[in-house]
């Protein structure tokens, strides 16, 4: 999706992220107040994918020979760049964000269709979160539970490596039965983490 070098295709981008910040900004409070568990990496990419919609209904007004859909993507690039990704962590982000964008019939996902379609109305991005509420695999609780298994797997290890010791193993072969011990712990949670949220991304 090569953007022309131009300062007036600059010029574009920057007014495209401007107005995306703005709304945003606008959408963001609503969402907060309504304090939703919904697992980070979701509501990360639904809101990206709301900016998406956003940027794209705004750019159609400007004349250049890229789609104003294709281009909605190039600005979210440069915004992310602009808040300290690295052009690369830019570049394969937008590129996990455009297959997600459509549906497996070819049609825009939920967010980016409202994003285009009401972006700038009162309440636009809640709306979107609002359809999730009730789906399991957008919710915050399997994040939590892989987080805490961290620990968890810590704890076992330590207590592996010490029986282990106290029944006469030698140092290596502790330290071996502390890190199985620790990775069957992670394995099974992210095992349960994977069932949970297989399709979650999927229903934005």
């Amino acid at each position: 999706m090569p953007e022309p070098d131009s300062d007036y295709a600059k010029d574009v981008i920057r007014a495209c992220v401007e107005h995306g910040r703005t709304l945003l900004g606008l959408q963001l409070p609503k969402v907060e107040a309504k304090n939703y568990d919904f697992s980070p990496q979701f509501q990360r990419m639904t809101t990206e994918l709301y900016l998406v919609g956003v940027m794209w209904r705004y750019g159609e007004q400007f004349d250049l020979p890229t789609n104003a859909r294709d281009r909605a993507f190039i600005c979210l690039m440069h915004m992310l760049i602009s808040d300290g990704a690295s052009w690369r962590a830019a570049k394969r982000r937008i590129r996990v964000l455009n297959s997600y964008s459509r549906d497996k019939n070819g049609e825009d996902a939920l967010a980016v269709h409202i994003g285009y379609e009401a972006g700038d109305r009162e309440g636009a991005l809640a709306a979107i979160f609002d359809q999730f509420r009730n789906v399991p695999e957008a919710g915050g609780a399997p994040y939590r539970l892989l987080e805490r298994s961290k620990p968890i797997a810590g704890v076992i290890a330590v207590a592996g490596l010490a029986i282990a010791l106290l029944i006469g193993r030698s140092w290596e072969e502790a330290l071996g039965v502390g890190l199985v011990a620790g990775f069957a712990v992670l394995a099974i949670a992210t095992l349960i983490f994977r069932q949970m949220t297989k399709s979650g991304q999927r229903t934005q």
